[in-house]
């Protein structure tokens, strides 16, 4: 796939289910007046395009995905993904707990979209470590990418993860030195006092030094409503 190349628009027919190996993908939605929503961003080893089609008879894409990167996308036709899900309870239930992660990531992302960007990181690493375990075949720059994060912002954040031993970076990727404790970070900050935490002691300084708050995170605060595909 390449950059800014639709995968499927809304409301056409659900005639595939996608998996996506490397790069990024955007979901996207339009209101009536034709402004178009970011509503998530698929990351690599992540399954799109597959739920609304379950238990459904005559299924639709409920919302536009679109490449913000170049990259590799592998498509399912009908058939085939039918026949994967045909008699394969593992298959559904596997299914199931992605629907479960899907909403609950996006029942956070407006207040993720506000906090400092080390937690913004924690939040993304956390769902590609669903996928990969410690470690994830990811970029510093694609997650900070992922994270609507500007590059100095970034560099500053990840410095402030390795200096806490969560993270280490080596030239194929990250590896989550403490899965636990950088689940922790995001799902724990309304209740963390940030001056006195060592993560992000140092991190508000690197707020500030954000020039682009309203970032692709934050465009997807105030969506209009929660989509799983």
């Amino acid at each position: 796939m390449r950059a800014k190349e639709v995968l499927f628009l809304e409301g056409s027919p659900a005639s595939a289910a996608w998996v996506l190996f490397s790069g990024r993908v955007n979901i996207t939605c339009s209101s009536s007046k034709g402004r178009r929503r970011i509503l998530e961003t698929i990351l690599p080893g992540e399954l799109f395009g597959t739920l609304c089609r379950v238990f459904s008879r005559d299924p639709a894409y409920p919302c536009s995905a679109e490449a913000a990167t170049d990259g590799v996308a592998l498509r399912f036709a009908e058939r085939e993904f039918s026949g994967l899900l045909h008699g394969n309870a593992p298959l559904l239930e596997k299914m199931c707990v992605l629907c479960s992660h899907r909403l609950n990531d996006m029942r956070h992302l407006p207040r993720i979209a506000m906090e400092a960007p080390q937690v913004r990181l924690a939040f993304v690493l956390s769902r590609l470590m669903r996928v990969y375990g410690p470690r994830i075949p990811v970029k510093e720059r694609e997650v900070a990418e992922a994270a609507g994060l500007a590059v100095e912002t970034a560099y500053r954040a990840f410095a402030d993860l390795r200096a806490a031993r969560l993270v280490a970076t080596r030239a194929h990727g990250i590896i989550a030195l403490d899965p636990a404790a950088i689940r922790a970070l995001w799902e724990d900050a309304p209740r963390l006092n940030a001056r006195q935490h060592p993560v992000l002691g140092g991190g508000l300084t690197a707020r500030r030094l954000d020039p682009d708050p309203p970032t692709m995170l934050a465009k997807r605060v105030g969506a209009p409503r929660l989509l799983v595909l």
